[in-house]
C-alpha cells in the first residue's frame, strides 16, 4: 500500500508523468543524435557551469534534510520503518524524498547535454540505463517508502552526487582544469562502493525483518546487482584494460611486435604503445630511430601506420 502522505503529490499521483518524461528522454536521444550528425557540437560551457552548480546545491540540500531528519527522528541503520502519524519530522523526510525523486528528472539533462555536445563516447548503455531506470525506481520508493529504511540509500546517493557534480563542474571549465581531474578513477570507485554498501544495508534490514514491502526489497536488490555488474565492467574497460594492454606489449617478444601493434590500434594508448614498441625494436636492431619523434608523426617511423593516419586525419 502506498504512503498516505505523498500519494497526491506532483509526479506521485500517477505513473503517467514519469512515463511521458521517459518517452521524451528516449526521443531526444534518438532524434537528437540524428539531428546533430550534420551540425557542429555546442560548447555549452556557461550552461554546464550553471547546471552543475545548481545540481551541487540541490544535492547538498537533500543530503542535509535527510541527515538532519534521520538524526532528530532517531533513525537506525539496522531497521527503521516510517510511522503513519502526523509527526512533522517524518513529513519533512517525505518532502526530502520528493525533492530527491524530482532531482532524477533534472539528472536526465546530463544526457541531453551529451547529445548537444556530440559526446558519443559518453552515451553508453550504462549511462542511459542508469539515468532512465532511476525514475521508475524512485517513483516506487518514494510512493511506498518515503523515509524509513530507504533513507540511507537516498542520503548516500545525494552525497555521491555532490562529489560527482563537483567533478563535472571542474571538467566543464575547460582543458586547463584537466590536471585537477586526476581523481576520476576514485569517483568511479566511490560509486561502486555506494552500491555495495546499499546492498549490505538492505540485507541487514531483511535479516532484522524490517517493514518495507518484500517485493520492493527484492526489486531494489536486483537493480543494485545490475548496477554493480555494469559499473564493474565500466571500471575494467576504462582503467584495467588499458593498463593490461600496455603491460602485455611491454613484455611481448620484439619479433612479433607488428602483430601487437595491430591488436592494440583501437585502444586509447595505441599511438603511445606503437611508438614505444618501435623504439625498442629499432634500438635492438641498432638503427637510427628519431628519439625526439612524437607518436602523431607515425609516417616517419612506420609507412603502414602513417598511411592510416593520413586517411583518418
Amino acid at each position: 500500500m502506498h504512503n498516505w502522505r505523498v500519494k497526491d503529490w506532483l509526479f506521485l499521483s500517477s505513473p503517467y508523468p514519469f512515463a511521458c518524461i521517459l518517452t521524451c528522454y528516449f526521443s531526444i536521444i534518438y532524434f537528437g543524435r540524428n539531428l546533430m550528425k550534420t551540425r557542429e557540437p555546442y560548447s555549452l560551457r556557461k550552461v554546464l557551469f550553471v547546471y552543475n552548480t545548481l545540481q551541487i546545491i540541490l544535492s547538498t540540500y537533500i543530503f542535509k534534510e535527510i541527515l538532519i531528519t534521520a538524526y532528530q527522528s532517531g533513525y537506525s541503520l539496522t531497521c527503521q520503518s516510517i510511522e503513519r502519524s502526523a509527526d512533522p519530522l517524518p513529513y519533512r523526510m517525505a518532502e526530502a524524498f520528493w525533492w530527491f525523486t524530482t532531482s532524477k528528472v533534472f539528472d536526465l539533462l546530463d544526457t541531453v547535454f551529451f547529445v548537444l555536445r556530440k559526446k558519443e563516447n559518453q552515451l553508453t548503455f550504462l549511462h542511459v540505463y542508469h539515468h532512465s531506470s532511476m525514475l521508475p525506481n524512485w517513483y516506487l520508493g518514494t510512493l511506498y517508502l518515503p523515509g524509513g529504511q530507504a533513507f540511507f540509500s537516498a542520503m548516500l546517493n545525494s552525497l555521491v552526487h555532490i562529489i560527482m557534480y563537483c567533478y563535472y563542474l571542474l571538467s566543464a571549465l575547460g582543458p586547463e582544469w584537466q590536471p585537477y581531474l586526476w581523481w576520476k578513477k576514485y569517483l568511479t570507485q566511490l560509486q561502486l562502493t555506494q552500491f555495495l554498501v546499499v546492498i549490505g544495508h538492505i540485507l541487514v534490514g531483511v535479516y532484522n525483518d524490517c517493514d518495507p514491502p518484500h517485493w520492493l526489497t527484492t526489486w531494489t536488490l536486483s537493480y543494485m546487482c545490475t548496477m554493480v555488474a555494469l559499473f564493474l565492467n565500466y571500471y575494467y574497460q576504462t582503467y584495467r584494460m588499458p593498463s593490461l594492454k600496455t603491460k602485455f606489449i611491454t613484455s611481448y617478444p620484439t619479433e612479433n611486435i607488428d602483430n601487437v601493434v595491430e591488436e592494440s590500434e583501437n585502444s586509447p594508448e595505441a599511438e603511445e604503445d606503437w611508438f614505444n614498441c618501435q623504439l625498442r625494436k629499432n634500438k635492438r636492431n641498432k638503427s637510427n630511430f628519431p628519439t625526439n619523434a612524437s607518436p602523431s608523426k607515425a609516417s616517419v617511423c612506420c609507412p603502414r601506420r602513417g598511411e592510416g593516419d593520413k586517411k583518418t586525419g
